[in-house]
């Protein structure tokens, strides 16, 4: 049995998405530090943000820990990365910082069709694209410890007048089975987790993976409907014996994307002509595929770091990450 108490967060975390009435941009990000089973609520931290970036970085102010999250969210676009690192300095005690990122995009789509009159009810299917990966390194951990490092990454489309959805999620266990060090990625079916990968030898290991979605929805041809995507990056990494290094990455930066409308038919069949479709908030083109800007992985390790507002400061976390559209 698992002795990481972090493990059930990392790997059930689909419930709570934010929900909104209104077009919007988030990016949230939240940190914790454990020493033994003691959660730190006050510590230093360095944070960066803008209306739809996040950063955070853990600062000397927390010895043996060097941990990041990142996330963007744009209409169409969304990415998340989450590093968690842990050392050992030799005392009895073990460390683990948990980190998680949420990022969100949600717009008011409307789609018209040339001679179909304005409230006629149609079906289509929307399609999205997810690209992500794992990996786990350690240093100095012993093949028999009976501590594990965490990730998971949930993804969430929500649209049409029904508010029909589809998620996934992915997670990840380093140093499962208890007692070896090997990395286990599992996908949850609904009442248990599909094993995707399993590290044949213990030691760092990694896994990509993408995952296509598509979406079935229903909607009334020029009535806005309601668009959200939401996806959220969770790592914790423990160090539990002098020594002992331990580092798990959850990476989606390069990225979540918007595939298109397909299938656009009224209900006796009859396909919708010549459509399109255009979000409110900037007048987004959702008809085709989105093509992301590719973004070099280090330039948003932290979100733009010192090009964007920096600050530090010692703060409680009250349990709520913190908004990307606040302004401190």
């Amino acid at each position: 049995m698992t002795r990481n108490p972090l493990v059930a967060t990392c790997l059930l975390a689909l419930c709570g998405w934010h929900a909104a009435a209104q077009a919007r941009l988030v990016a949230s990000a939240q940190m914790d530090v454990y020493v033994d089973t003691e959660r730190h609520q006050y510590f230093d931290y360095d944070i960066t943000t803008t209306d739809s970036r996040v950063g955070v970085g853990l600062s000397d102010g927390v010895q043996y820990i060097s941990s990041s999250a990142a996330g963007r969210a744009e209409y169409g676009v969304v990415r998340a990365r989450v590093v968690s690192d842990a050392r050992n300095p030799g005392s009895t005690t073990y460390r683990t910082p948990t980190n998680r990122v949420q990022v969100e995009f949600r717009d008011d789509v409307t789609i018209l069709a040339p001679g179909v009159a304005v409230g006629t009810p149609a079906l289509g299917t929307i399609s999205m694209s997810v690209h992500a990966g794992y990996s786990a390194d350690d240093q100095g951990v012993s093949d028999q410890s009976l501590f594990n490092s965490g990730g998971s990454l949930t993804f969430r489309v929500a649209a049409g007048t029904g508010n029909d959805s589809e998620s996934f999620q992915v997670g990840a266990l380093h140093g499962y089975p208890s007692g070896e060090r090997r990395l286990r990625v599992s996908e949850y079916n609904g009442s248990g987790f599909d094993v995707l990968y399993e590290s044949s030898q213990p030691g760092s290991a990694g896994y990509a993976f993408a995952r296509d979605i598509e979406l079935d929805i229903s909607f009334l041809v020029g009535v806005p409907f309601t668009v959200d995507v939401v996806m959220r990056a969770l790592a914790n990494a423990y160090a539990a014996n002098p020594g002992d290094r331990a580092t798990m990455r959850v990476d989606a930066m390069n990225t979540a994307t918007w595939g298109g409308f397909s299938n656009l038919r009224l209900l006796d069949g009859s396909p919708l002509p010549d459509f399109s479709a255009f979000g409110a908030a900037l007048g987004t083109d959702y008809a085709a595929a989105i093509q992301p800007v590719p973004l070099p992985g280090p330039a948003l390790l932290l979100a733009g770091g010192a090009a964007l507002l920096g600050m530090r400061r010692r703060r409680a976390w009250p349990g709520a990450p913190v908004q990307s559209t606040a302004r401190r």
